[in-house]
């Protein structure tokens, strides 16, 4: 799909002072979805899925700050806690009083944060179930030796030269599969043309703080998952070597009323490696 017709498919809204990039399809279905992309993406990760999961929800998706085509502040990082108070100004908009809410990646860390609000009862709407996707979250409790925290600072100054040339970041967005096939050359094009969209190359870089971010919150994720009543799938890909599965594992011991599925043979995207099976897996929730 090319990138014009997927932004036909939204419109840019302004939500506390910032412009978001939302689409809203199936709006005449009871039942409602919200799906969340995660780091270096965009809602457009979702555009396999979109037209036939619309056939049974009302689905939301939004370009979170800093991303797609949303508004992407200069010299400022917009915070994991800043981007869950749009995306509940969001909901608040459309009037959504009831909703499933699916977090990839980061966008998963954002809906862990609505959860800890949902506890504390300080959201206006109902949550009806919760997908984590391939979700990359620190987990504290599990000893990471000295050369897996070198991993994760290699991975960061990585990511930050990823945003500075296309070459590079077609390479690396193609290892994120199992497959490498499974991604097309105009994918991979219209994910650097959003990189791009709004002056997105020079954006203060990410990295550093997102990672930062889940070492300061995970005590605060961790306990409000603990703490759950509601359903919580975990839908995580077998070969995903980013967020490995016993991540997906370690979260359904300590988690009550989850359930773990695992996709095989697929990597860190399965919306866009196998997203019959992703779809199938959030159409049984």
């Amino acid at each position: 799909m090319d990138l014009n017709t997927w932004k036909a498919q939204g419109a840019c809204i302004n939500v506390l002072r910032k412009k978001v990039f939302i689409i809203d399809k199936g709006k005449h279905h009871t039942k409602n979805i919200l799906l969340l992309h995660g780091f270096i993406t965009s809602s457009y990760c979702y555009h396999k899925i979109l037209d036939e999961l619309s056939k049974y929800h009302r689905v939301i998706l939004i370009d979170l700050i800093g991303f797609g085509f949303s508004e992407k502040p200069k010299e400022q990082y917009f915070t994991i806690l800043q981007q869950a108070d749009i995306v509940q100004e969001i909901l608040k908009k459309l009037d959504i009083k009831t909703i499933s809410l699916l977090g990839h990646d980061y966008g998963g860390s954002i809906i862990n944060e609505i959860l800890v609000r949902k506890n504390l009862e300080q959201i206006d709407f109902q949550i009806e179930s919760i997908i984590f996707c391939n979700v990359n979250m620190r987990i504290d409790v599990l000893e990471f030796s000295p050369s897996q925290e070198n991993h994760f600072m290699a991975l960061s100054k990585a990511l930050k030269k990823l945003m500075s040339s296309k070459g590079m970041f077609k390479k690396d967005i193609r290892a994120l599969f199992f497959d490498q096939e499974k991604i097309s050359e105009i994918e991979l094009e219209n994910f650097w043309l959003l990189m791009q969209e709004n002056d997105g190359l020079d954006i203060v870089d990410y990295v550093d703080n997102y990672m930062e971010e889940r070492k300061t919150f995970w005590n605060r994720w961790h306990r409000a998952l603990r703490n759950s009543s509601m359903p919580i799938k975990l839908i995580w890909s077998k070969n995903d070597t980013v967020v490995l599965p016993m991540i997906a594992e370690f979260i359904a011991l300590e988690t009550p009323n989850s359930q773990l599925s695992m996709i095989d043979t697929c990597g860190h995207l399965p919306m866009l490696e196998k997203p019959k099976d992703l779809l199938d897996l959030i159409l049984k929730t």
